[in-house]
């Protein structure tokens, strides 16, 4: 209901004011519409950024468009099937009104500023088919101006709250036992182990681990079991990636994504068990972390220390044991060499007196 009602307030927008005289041509209804925000523009460093503007010409031709750093860009396309168009223009511009940022103020004379080529800002495309009911609605005259549009924003924000109050009302996670050290690695596809640069606890000892290699995002999702054993749960790879998820800091969980491959980068695991539960990562900053770390390296390198000092101990009493258990063997020969010797002198004795 909510689709419909969006679609008949998109196609009752305005053609042309010409001071407020004039009738509303009609328009040819559209059979497809944009879907937001799961249709993105590429950037020149192809990264994929969600749409924030769209507008319905009619006959299925579509104007999208979003701001990237000062830049307005604006795509002009015609709606052929889910994630299929025809490409009709491109337009970029820093010397743009503050209207045509706006969702319920964009119109068709925002689309200008100097073109550029199909392939410079790429459209990746996610349209929805308007249904039968849909389209005699929107073939309705009349006007009812920007309130509704405006309306229609608002109805956008109060489902994005909704779906934010959903996530606060899910079930805490559990916590986790196990800790991910910096000196986890993967092994590349030669075989190379490389120190994972990125670190994430889901809960429940579950924990993604990644890093950058020859520009492609590597992802691991694993469960620790023990300090160097898990169980692999998934991978992901991708060369399109955002910045943010090549750094610790603000590396999250959806930035695991990307295509799905079997374990190709296995993993070294080094974990350290946490002297209390681990809650869910929130952006800790990574010196904290390291600074964990170096403690546990510590207090390993000096129980390492113990282990060796209690072994020599244990050396030194196995030699004290066995020194002395071969003196009393030599003082026992001893006792029998002198108890021969006395025997044999009081059976001489014997033999002298008998004689």
């Amino acid at each position: 209901e909510k689709e419909a009602k969006e679609e008949k307030e998109e196609e009752k927008e305005e053609d042309g004011d010409e001071g407020g005289k004039g009738k509303k041509k009609k328009k040819l209804v559209s059979t497809w519409r944009i879907r937001r925000p799961f249709t993105t523009i590429k950037d020149k460093e192809g990264y994929g950024l969600p749409i924030t503007l769209r507008l319905d010409l009619g006959e299925n031709v579509w104007i999208m468009g979003l701001v990237d750093g000062k830049k307005l860009i604006t795509v002009k396309i015609k709606i052929t099937g889910v994630n299929e168009y025809e490409w009709l223009g491109t337009r970029y511009t820093a010397d743009f009104k503050k209207l045509c940022v706006n969702p319920v103020t964009f119109t068709e004379a925002c689309f200008s500023g100097d073109e550029a080529s199909k392939d410079k800002f790429k459209v990746s495309l996610t349209a929805a088919k308007v249904a039968e009911y849909e389209k005699s609605a929107k073939e309705a005259e009349g006007e009812e101006g920007k309130e509704k549009e405006k309306k229609e924003e608002e109805d956008e924000d109060e489902e994005e709250k909704g779906d934010s109050e959903e996530k606060a009302k899910k079930p805490k996670k559990k916590l986790s036992y196990w800790r991910a050290s910096s000196r986890t690695s993967i092994k590349d596809k030669d075989g190379f182990k490389l120190e994972v640069t990125l670190r994430l606890n889901l809960g429940n000892d579950i924990w993604i681990v990644g890093l950058v290699d020859n520009d492609k995002l590597e992802m691991v999702k694993i469960r620790i079991t023990g300090p160097t054993t898990y169980r692999w749960i998934a991978t992901r790879h991708t060369e399109e990636y955002s910045a943010v998820c090549a750094k610790q800091k603000t590396f999250t969980v959806s930035c695991f994504k990307g295509d799905k491959v079997d374990n190709i980068y296995p993993v070294v695991l080094r974990a350290l068990k946490a002297p209390k539960p681990e809650k869910v990562s929130k952006g800790d900053e990574e010196e904290e972390e390291e600074e964990e770390e170096d403690e546990e390296d510590e207090k390993d390198e000096k129980d390492e220390e113990d282990e060796e000092d209690e072994e020599e101990d244990e050396e030194g009493d196995k030699k004290k044991q066995k020194k002395g258990k071969e003196g009393k063997e030599d003082e026992e020969d001893e006792e029998e060499e002198e108890n021969k010797k006395e025997k044999g002198k009081e059976g001489k004795e014997k033999e002298e007196d008998e004689e």
